[in-house]
């Protein structure tokens, strides 16, 4: 029995990983990673910061998304011969 898959959705799947991998870093390093030491430090975390969190955080989700999309696919794709 022969099986064979799209190699190239789990290639594009990989990447997807890979780049939600390093939003996520970017995201953890740039906003969950602030010292809030006083009331003085709570900017670090509001206003743009904050908005730019939720922007990151909704790519990473997309990407992670289009990746178990593409997995998917890939998976129905397999052919037995």
């Amino acid at each position: 029995m022969d099986i064979s898959v799209n190699e190239s959705k789990f290639s594009n799947a990989s990447v997807l990983i890979e780049r939600a991998r390093v939003l996520s870093n970017m995201l953890t390093e740039t906003y969950f990673g602030q010292k809030i030491e006083t009331q003085a430090d709570l900017w670090k975390i509001s206003g743009y910061f904050y908005n730019d969190a939720r922007v990151l955080a909704e790519t990473i989700m997309c990407m992670i998304v289009d990746a178990e999309e593409l997995l998917n696919h890939a998976s129905d794709d397999v052919a037995t011969k």
